[in-house]
């Protein structure tokens, strides 16, 4: 349909201009209309179809538009999970990271994923989490950044609740790299400034260098100013890796989760 809607357009075009021709000579010969506008009558007529030819095309699109529109808005107008506080606390001051008999399941009348989980990080300290998958490791990490609402138990930074505060200051103190690292189509250098717009050149190449990838991308044919195709698709994979690693020591969270 689609090709047989360009050859329609590109024939009315041309016999447009054909037609149009055609009824200027005589004009011209009688010499009511000068030679000189002769080139410029057709030339028109046939510029005015660039106007309309996409309209046929819009309207084989339009039904594929909305429904991509209805699934958005279907996202966008879904009630977040966890929602802020009506008087939130103010954000918190400390590192440190307390959890205390953490119950967490995705629905009711399942099992615990988190079942009385007791956890201590003091500031500047390291844990490894180790476990099967679906032990609740990244569970755990949803619940850190208030992605998800945990039943019982408690989870405190600096000594204050996170249920208490606005999610988004809890996620301010947290760096985070991910198993699934996406990347924008667009160049090495705005992809790590997500994590800090303000960031000069120097503090991304010192990130860059942190996490063992500057060599890396200045190897690439335009340095920090390539584009990295859509998801990072002209890097590989640990080169995504370590541009996420990069993003989140960029960020200057307190708190980096890997």
């Amino acid at each position: 349909m689609r090709g047989i809607n360009a050859a329609l357009v590109a024939l009315c075009t041309g016999l447009a201009g054909v037609a149009v021709l055609a009824l200027a000579i005589p004009l011209v010969t009688d010499g009511r209309l000068d030679g000189v506008v002769l080139a410029t009558i057709p030339l028109a007529a046939m510029a005015s179809f660039e106007a309309v030819a996409p309209l046929s095309l819009s309207a084989q699109l339009l039904d594929g538009t909305e429904r991509a529109a209805s699934r958005l808005f279907e996202l966008v107008d879904a009630p977040p999970e966890v929602v802020d506080p009506a008087t939130a606390s103010e954000p918190p001051i400390g590192h440190d990271v307390e959890i205390r008999g953490l119950r967490f399941r995705y629905a009711a009348g399942e099992a615990n994923v988190l079942d009385g989980l007791d956890l201590s990080i003091p500031t500047g300290g390291r844990v490894a989490l180790v476990g099967a998958s679906g032990a609740g490791k990244s569970t755990l990490v949803d619940l850190l950044l208030r992605f998800r609402a945990y039943d019982e138990g408690e989870i405190r930074i600096g000594g204050r609740e996170i249920r208490t505060c606005r999610a988004d200051d809890v996620r301010r103190m947290l760096g985070v790299v991910s198993q699934q690292v996406h990347l924008f189509n667009v160049s090495v250098r705005d992809n790590l400034a997500f994590a800090n717009p303000d960031a000069t050149d120097a503090e991304i190449e010192a990130a860059c260098r942190m996490a063992q990838v500057h060599e890396a991308i200045v190897a690439l044919p335009e340095g920090y100013e390539t584009l990295v195709g859509e998801d990072g698709v002209r890097l590989s994979g640990g080169e995504r890796q370590r541009l996420a690693v990069a993003r989140a020591i960029l960020k200057g969270a307190p708190i980096l989760v890997l």
